[in-house]
């Protein structure tokens, strides 16, 4: 049975807040040469000089937000698209570097794999410990009811590294199955004992 009432309950001004804007203000000079490129506005006016017209500023802020509010719908109905191929489940990925004792651990099921996931297997990138034991792949599967929304929809609403990483955030302290395991782009074949251990995030 498909269980989407947490992700339905969700609507833009659930992130798309005036805080949500203001942490987007590193990311000005990148939005504000969109918003010439669609407004036909010549690509050498300064975002400084343009904004003095409190007109332009406000007709700025207006394309803003309609920007990420049409982002989040499309995040929105992506997610429910991967919940209802997964029959309910929402397939991801997570890489990560780790000691060959940490891998030995999965025998043992007390092994946290993370709260941070890709939801396509290409997203899934070590951004820490770079060269520093050995590469792995993880995957899982999760239920609406596990994934952190608000903070999922704000990080691929993020216009310069949304779109790369495809992020799903987990709850602190789910219990997930691990489904399968590439060790250096090698499936590794899991045994019954990983396969029944449940995992926390």
């Amino acid at each position: 049975m498909i269980h989407e009432d947490k992700l339905r309950q969700y609507d833009s001004d659930d992130v798309v807040t005036d805080e949500f804007i203001h942490q987007m203000d590193d990311e000005t000079e990148y939005l504000f040469l969109q918003y010439k490129h669609e407004s036909n506005i010549d690509q050498d006016v300064d975002f400084d000089e343009y904004t003095e017209d409190e007109d332009n500023l406000k007709d700025f802020d207006s394309w803003l937000k309609y920007e990420f509010e049409y982002k989040f719908d499309e995040q929105k109905d992506l997610y429910e698209t991967l919940f209802r191929n997964g029959s309910g489940r929402m397939t991801l990925f997570r890489a990560m570097y780790v000691p060959n004792k940490w891998i030995k651990s999965l025998q043992h099921g007390n092994v946290k794999l993370g709260i941070y996931w890709a939801y396509e297997e290409t997203a899934a990138e070590a951004h820490w410990g770079y060269g520093q034991g050995t590469e792995i792949l993880l995957q899982t599967s999760v239920t609406e009811d596990q994934v952190d929304f608000v903070s999922t929809f704000s990080a691929n609403l993020h216009p310069s590294i949304g779109e790369e990483e495809k992020e799903i955030t987990l709850n602190k302290d789910e219990k997930i199955p691990l489904e399968a395991l590439w060790v250096k782009d090698k499936e590794i074949n899991l045994n019954k004992t990983i396969k029944s251990h449940i995992y926390l995030t």
